[in-house]
């Protein structure tokens, strides 16, 4: 489940892990929206991924098509809405999240709009288990960077992109293999 410049540096981060990835679903882009990140359905076509733009994935049809796939792990990449526990059920090993700041802080939305209007010095990324509340599972890995006085809202969310492909190196294979570590949010 995958969106947004997150999303294409998490599939390729996967990619580069060598862990199979059986389909991927995606947002159709807002025309109304000014798009200025990258596109994930580009970077399927790139990877030779299967990818479905604008299916609901909480669909019976998608939900049996999920299931067919028997996943050994879901990966959220900045997927735009909750995943329903229908589906994180499926995920035999485990269900993840890669998240944009140091949880428990900034949970929900444009977590780096809100650490820079807080004038944060501290950002990071987090992979964290999900659960039905947004972005409350317990921590697989964080990775923290520094936030400049001058970094512009661009360069923490490139930040965020290394950070997050630091994390996933260190822990997506774990996810994969049911042997992530699970720290509780404080």
């Amino acid at each position: 489940f995958a969106y947004h410049d997150v999303g294409c540096t998490g599939l390729r981060a996967l990619r580069r892990l060598g862990i199979e990835i059986a389909q991927v679903y995606t947002h159709a882009d807002d025309p109304h929206e000014n798009t200025w990140f990258g596109s994930v359905r580009k970077t399927c076509e790139e990877l030779g991924l299967p990818v479905k733009v604008g299916a609901d994935p909480h669909a019976p049809a998608e939900l049996a098509h999920i299931g067919r796939l028997a996943p050994r792990a879901l990966f959220s990449f900045y997927w735009r809405d909750l995943l329903k526990e229908s589906v994180l059920a499926l995920a035999q090993k485990g269900a993840v999240n890669l998240h944009g700041s140091l949880l428990p802080r900034y949970r929900g939305r444009a977590p780096v709009n809100w650490q820079l209007l807080h004038g944060e010095r501290e950002g990071g990324v987090t992979l964290h288990h999900m659960v039905r509340k947004a972005d409350a599972g317990d921590i697989v890995d964080q990775e923290p960077f520094v936030i400049g006085t001058n970094d512009k809202p661009t360069d923490v969310f490139a930040k965020v992109l290394a950070a997050g492909e630091l994390v996933l190196a260190r822990s997506a294979v774990a996810v994969v293999e049911g042997n992530a570590p699970r720290s509780e949010q404080l």
